[in-house]
């Protein structure tokens, strides 16, 4: 009797375990925000290169060109090129590269302490600048003395790391600009956090020329704190990636009380290219505030505002 041929074994289709779909979903969403950034950074130039040459008299138009030509990639097959050319922190390139790497390293390591990611936004409503001033604001020193302030407020006995970046949105009403800490947090500081509105020392801010009148003096420094759990890999968060500066205007609302309306529209060109000559003088280190672990000598660097220096 004839021996029926047996059936050659049919390719098996080899499902990526959770890691590898995690690893490949990171890797499509980080080329994504860098090729976000690059095109960012071409309307950024542009912008530069038009405000240079409509309104000479209202800002430097050889630095705005200079900037402009350092923030516009090349183009590679029609398509702006995601590696940053700068170290400036008015390119969206070197900001995202910067905040990818410094979360991705804080990730790692919450993994490996088995802690989960906390998203934190804090709002800075008492300090704002006149955008008139702005060039004046040293960024490194508003850095360094958010730090000393958290350290005033005892951030030195919460066990964990931080990384903090700060971001501006403009207030076009009453022509100023104001300031939010945003980032990612382990458990302890994010602990803190939560209770930073309660503490005196942040309504009585000390530094430099902040714009302070009567209505501000009636809000406390910290407006609005919010903190989050996240739920998968922190440098998956797009709100950590500002690109660029929003409106949010502070209006008197129905019960006479000043109100943060935040107003989606794009910031008018000359505002826009002032806030970038602006952020062209700093690195994106300047911008960012870290904490690390310092007690079994792992975790990201810690910044000279934390360590006494």
């Amino acid at each position: 009797m004839e021996e029926k041929p047996q059936d050659s074994a049919e390719p098996q289709t080899v499902r990526p375990d959770n890691d590898t779909e995690t690893i490949n979903q990171s890797c499509r969403l980080c080329q994504s925000v860098q090729f976000s950034a690059a095109w960012s950074d071409v309307h950024k130039a542009r912008l530069l290169s038009n405000v240079a040459g409509r309104d000479p008299n209202k800002v430097d138009p050889e630095a705005a060109n200079a900037l402009s030509d350092r923030l516009m990639p090349n183009f590679i097959d029609g398509s702006p090129e995601c590696d940053p050319t700068s170290e400036s922190a008015a390119s969206s390139r070197s900001l995202i590269s910067e905040h990818q790497f410094l979360v991705s390293v804080l990730d790692s390591h919450l993994e490996e302490w088995g802690e989960p990611a906390y998203r934190f936004k804090a709002y800075l409503c008492r300090l704002a600048f006149d955008l008139d001033t702005l060039m004046q604001v040293d960024a490194p020193e508003l850095v360094k003395s958010l730090g000393l302030t958290f350290k005033q407020i005892g951030l030195d006995a919460y066990h964990g790391a931080l990384v903090g970046f700060l971001q501006g949105e403009v207030d076009p009403v009453r022509n100023l600009c104001r300031f939010s800490l945003s980032g990612i947090a382990s458990k302890g500081p994010a602990r803190l956090i939560r209770k930073l509105g309660r503490f005196p020392i942040f309504r009585d801010f000390p530094f430099g020329d902040a714009h302070w009148d009567e209505e501000s003096l009636r809000d406390p420094f910290i407006k609005r704190v919010s903190v989050r759990k996240v739920h998968g890999p922190a440098h998956h968060e797009a709100e950590l990636y500002q690109h660029r500066w929003p409106q949010c205007p502070t209006i008197l609302n129905a019960g006479h009380k000043f109100e943060r309306i935040e107003d989606h529209r794009a910031l008018p060109e000359l505002v826009e290219a002032k806030i970038l000559l602006w952020l062209d003088r700093f690195k994106v280190s300047d911008l960012t505030l870290l904490v690390g672990v310092t007690d079994d000598g792992v975790g990201v660097q810690c910044d000279s505002a934390f360590n006494g220096s």
